[in-house]
């Protein structure tokens, strides 16, 4: 079966990211939507009981994480730069992973990972679909007024704990 598993991470390593751990399989489950809202303008999958909606929006560039649905929002060129991305992991013969740093929301960085954090890792007390702290005011306006994932205008969240990294995977630096 498929893996695929995205959350927010404080502080994970060097600064806030939103991580998806995946297989080569999970990972070419994400490629498919990713290439629908690319050619359409919307793509979905679901897995591990989390539905994933990937939306084409002009000037967007965000993941809005929530539990049971984390909904993808990207302009067209980025679906594309993401699109290339998922296409290397696949390709890739070993463990690895990608850096897309162009992200508005809930971070600055997404991290793509192929078969480094499938077996433990932060996902080995992963909270699939956490909340993230709400978009500022003026940032739901231009993307949506909260959703029943999400939260609503004015919503005020805590920051999760970041969860402890094994001493295998801390070492690994980022490229």
């Amino acid at each position: 079966m498929a893996i695929f598993r995205v959350g927010f991470f404080p502080d994970f390593k060097w600064d806030d990211v939103v991580l998806v751990g995946t297989d080569r399989d999970g990972m070419r489950v994400f490629q498919s939507p990713v290439r629908s809202a690319h050619k359409d303008g919307e793509g979905a999958f679901g897995l591990h009981g989390i539905q994933h909606r990937i939306v084409r929006q002009n000037d967007a560039a965000d993941i809005e994480l929530g539990s049971p649905t984390v909904v993808w929002r990207f302009d067209d060129t980025k679906l594309a730069e993401i699109l290339d991305m998922a296409v290397g992991l696949i390709n890739v013969e070993h463990p690895a992973h990608n850096y897309f740093d162009s992200l508005n929301s809930p971070a600055a960085t997404l991290m793509l990972s192929v078969d480094e954090y499938v077996d433990g890792g932060p996902f080995a007390e992963f909270p699939q679909g956490m909340p993230v702290p709400a978009l500022p005011v003026e940032s739901q306006a231009t993307t949506a007024a909260g959703s029943e994932a999400g939260p609503g205008p004015g919503a005020i969240q805590v920051k999760p704990s970041p969860p402890s990294l094994p001493t295998q995977q801390a070492g690994t630096e980022r490229a």
